[in-house]
């Protein structure tokens, strides 16, 4: 998973390696689905999945990244307006 920022969508912020599981969740290899990028201040920042095996996928909208209420991004779902990197 990569933070891009939010004007610049090509620079990278923060990258956390992570298990990719066949239902389409995403963890880290505690089985944790709530990822900690505590590098980042809480903040607006688009989101990318990036896979060896699978096209890469980025957010078109930014999302807050915050500890205290972590947003669940669902990029199965239809209404997510996303873009292939």
């Amino acid at each position: 998973i990569e933070c891009r920022a939010l004007y610049e969508p090509d620079r990278v912020l923060a990258t956390r390696s992570l298990l990719l599981h066949r239902n389409g969740k995403v963890t880290n290899v505690q089985g944790d689905s709530i990822i900690h990028l505590w590098e980042l201040p809480e903040d607006y920042y688009l989101v990318a999945v990036r896979h060896r095996n699978h096209l890469g996928l980025i957010t078109s909208s930014p999302w807050l990244l915050s500890s205290e209420n972590p947003p669940f991004i669902d990029f199965t779902n239809t209404d997510l307006i996303i873009k292939v990197l």
